[in-house]
């Protein structure tokens, strides 16, 4: 797969003022129009429910998009002083400057993403609690070694 280009994409503000991705060749959002933030953390945060789940938490995520939910994770993870071990995959990693304006403070998926788009393969991040790994393919193609997830 070809990294996406950044004319591809524009950036889009969504009801609950965050903001998302358009791809415009395909004309589809990355996120909800009605909130990206919001959106992650009902899906993915809270009914997960990971918040009740002993640490570390384990997650797998096909789809990387944004970082959003990888981000919204993060944040919760330092609220709930919980540990995180994470493998997410993306056919298409987008350029880490179209992550969306105050999204990503830390500058995390930004560097998942630059490393993932330059090695074409697995991109890691170690920090304090944070076991990251971004996988720069299909999620079809994926091949882990035993993991199991609390969260998919």
């Amino acid at each position: 797969m070809t990294p996406l280009d950044k004319t591809q994409l524009q950036t889009m503000a969504t009801d609950d003022g965050s903001e998302t991705l358009l791809r415009s060749d395909l004309g589809v959002t990355y996120r909800s129009a009605d909130g990206a933030i919001g959106e992650s953390n009902h899906v993915f945060i809270h009914a997960s429910g990971l918040r009740h789940r002993s640490s570390p938490w384990r997650v797998l995520e096909l789809g990387f998009g944004l970082g959003t939910n990888l981000l919204q994770l993060i944040a919760q993870a330092r609220v709930s002083d919980a540990a995180v071990d994470y493998v997410g995959a993306e056919a298409a990693p987008i350029p880490p400057k179209c992550v969306p304006h105050g999204l990503d403070t830390d500058g995390i998926a930004q560097t998942l993403l630059q490393a993932a788009r330059q090695d074409r393969g697995e991109a890691r991040l170690e920090c304090s609690d944070l076991r990251l790994s971004l996988l720069a393919e299909r999620w079809q193609d994926v091949s882990l070694e035993p993991f199991n997830a609390h969260a998919i």
